[in-house]
C-alpha cells in the first residue's frame, strides 16, 4: 500500500491520484497519476486523455511497489514499451514521488520523447486513413 502522505503530497502538487488499483491486479494498491490540463507544467501539445472525469494533456503514470522497489511506469504501447515509455525503480517511495514531480513539472526530455512518440503515431494514423 502506498502511505496517503505520499498520495497526499502529488495532490497537494495538483496532480490527479486515481483510487489503488485492487488486490489481484498487476498493479495491485498502486495507482495511476495524471497532470489536469488545468495544471501548468511539461505537456504534449493537442494530447488528450480522460481518465476519472479529469481531461489531461499529458500521459499518464503508474506508482505501484513491487515488493522489493517503488516502481513508476510510464507505457502507452502494448504489449511492450515503445518510444519514449519509462519505467523507474527507485528504493523510498519519496523518491517515485520526485521523480514524478519531475516528470510533469521538471525536466522536460522525458516528455519530449512522449511527444516525440505521440506526434509519430498521429503522423501514421493520418497516412493510414489517406489510404482509405
Amino acid at each position: 500500500m502506498i502511505d496517503d502522505l505520499y498520495l497526499q503530497a502529488m495532490r497537494n502538487c495538483g496532480l490527479h491520484v486515481c483510487k489503488p488499483f485492487p488486490e489481484g491486479h498487476a498493479w495491485a494498491h498502486g495507482v495511476r497519476v495524471g497532470k489536469p490540463k488545468t495544471l501548468a507544467g511539461n505537456k504534449i501539445f493537442n494530447y488528450e486523455i480522460w481518465f476519472d472525469g479529469v481531461a489531461m494533456d499529458a500521459p499518464s503514470v503508474v506508482l505501484y511497489f513491487n515488493g522489493k522497489k517503488w516502481i513508476i511506469a510510464a507505457q502507452d504501447y502494448i504489449p511492450t514499451p515503445g518510444p519514449g515509455d519509462f519505467y523507474a525503480q527507485w528504493d523510498f517511495p519519496e523518491e517515485a514521488v520526485n521523480d514524478i514531480w519531475d516528470f510533469y513539472f521538471g525536466n522536460p526530455a522525458r516528455m519530449a520523447k512522449k511527444a516525440t512518440a505521440y506526434l509519430g503515431t498521429i503522423k501514421r494514423v493520418a497516412e493510414y486513413r489517406s489510404y482509405l
